[in-house]
């Protein structure tokens, strides 16, 4: 593959008005070129923040909750191109609760200290690298991070509050969420949780809740007589309630509200995605009219989630049942980073001696910014030299399966950080004389 560029990479920050450019096409008066500008498509940067329910009643999830930073790690570790640029956090969904027992301040949506899990600063950074493996903020392997992040400690507060947690958490209100939120990261928020979210708008709302036996059961019945609307229209009445929708006006946040306010935290609604991994079904009372019935047939006990089941957006929010495997809830950040297949293809054209093997290619290619200044050079990933840490183009093959009648595909090599947005690369390939 012939090379045409004769200055090293510069970087991002300058342009090449002094780089000297060895002349393409000098010679056959025959020579033309074909000129392509293509946007770089990159792996998507995504801040991943999980909202862990630490309620006494969770305590009976330790073990799933210890298998999930690993199979979590394992997502992230398997994703086709490498691991994303990566921001993840965790808080739990203790906002405090007044006149409550064992509820005090609560954790105020702050994000979960990462030293102890050897990670330097107050949320994880995880990325792939050119050589292979993982780089980012944290010592040791991402599975025992993750595994550590997510052992938080059981709170002995019953009020459970994860969508607003989330919303405190991102708000700007807390120091240790500086930096966490990207405008062109996707937002990913995973609550999860053995009950419903009970955000209040009124810290005393639950203040005259009692009960000496299983309070944490009360609040769950208090939450949902007052968080939702279902038919029949009064909670008390046994037997399952259907239709239920998110209320506000009895103490409790209006889900509509808090996932609005979710949504002021991305620059394009396409850019926020919420997984919750809670009980599935109706609500269903049992016989003495003020406890919710168990959803999970066997192990640890979950009620019923219909407020966050309320949660509108459109093929944005997703459920995993809390009574199964709940690394289904994280399968939405391996999809947001597939390798997409329209990648464009290389012209035949290019190839300037197609009966020799291999594409014979004399390109010039340039990273520009959406003007079309010249930003620096983008040279070819296997030209003697090249730096694998900075954007290169990968050798373009003759056969592959998702160009049948050209070269190709053009795939970039990024190296080991992010691109600014609306980077192009410009492709000035001489096409053979006819």
């Amino acid at each position: 593959m012939r090379l045409l560029l004769s200055c090293s990479l510069l970087s991002l920050s300058l342009l090449l008005p002094a780089c000297d450019q060895t002349e393409p096409y000098p010679g056959n008066v025959c020579t033309r070129e074909d000129r392509r500008t293509i946007p770089i498509w990159q792996k998507p940067a995504m801040d991943l923040l999980i909202v862990l329910d630490r309620s006494p009643s969770m305590a009976d999830q330790a073990a799933k909750l210890a298998a999930t930073g690993a199979s979590l790690a394992a997502v992230i570790e398997t994703i086709e191109g490498g691991v994303p640029d990566l921001h993840l956090a965790v808080v739990t969904s203790d906002l405090g609760a007044t006149g409550v027992a064992g509820c005090g301040a609560g954790d105020g949506g702050v994000f979960q200290v990462g030293a102890r899990c050897g990670v330097d600063g107050a949320f994880l950074e995880a990325r792939g690298l050119v050589e292979g493996g993982v780089g980012g903020n944290f010592t040791g392997e991402l599975d025992a991070a993750l595994t550590c992040l997510l052992d938080a400690p059981i709170s002995t507060c019953p009020v459970s509050q994860p969508l607003g947690a989330a919303v405190r958490a991102l708000d700007g209100s807390n120091a240790s969420s500086a930096g966490f939120r990207r405008d062109y990261a996707a937002l990913i928020v995973v609550v999860i949780t053995d009950g419903d979210d009970c955000t209040l708008s009124n810290p005393s709302a639950l203040a005259g809740v009692v009960a000496p036996n299983d309070l944490e059961g009360a609040i769950e019945f208090a939450c949902f007589a007052r968080g939702t609307r279902c038919m029949p229209a009064d909670p008390s009445i046994e037997g399952a309630h259907t239709g239920c929708t998110s209320r506000g006006d009895m103490g409790l946040v209006d889900v509509t509200a808090l996932a609005a306010q979710l949504r002021g935290f991305v620059s394009h609604p396409s850019l926020l995605f919420v997984t919750t991994v809670a009980g599935d079904g109706d609500p269903v009372m049992v016989s003495a009219g003020s406890r919710l019935a168990g959803t999970c047939a066997t192990g640890p006990a979950a009620t019923a989630a219909p407020r966050l089941a309320a949660i509108d957006l459109p093929e944005r929010a997703f459920t995993t049942d809390v009574c199964g495997d709940w690394i289904d809830a994280f399968e939405p950040v391996a999809e947001l980073v597939r390798v997409p297949l329209s990648l464009p293809c290389g012209d035949p054209s290019w190839d300037l001696e197609p009966a020799t093997p291999g594409a014979q290619l004399n390109c010039v290619n340039t990273l520009v910014d959406s003007d079309g200044q010249e930003l620096a050079p983008l040279p070819w990933c296997d030209a003697p030299g090249v730096d694998r840490s900075q954007p290169c183009i990968e050798p373009i093959a003759e056969d592959h399966p998702w160009c049948p009648d050209g070269l190709g595909p053009l795939t970039f090599s990024l190296g080991d950080e992010r691109l600014p947005d609306g980077v192009y690369a410009d492709l000035r390939c001489e096409v053979a004389c006819e």
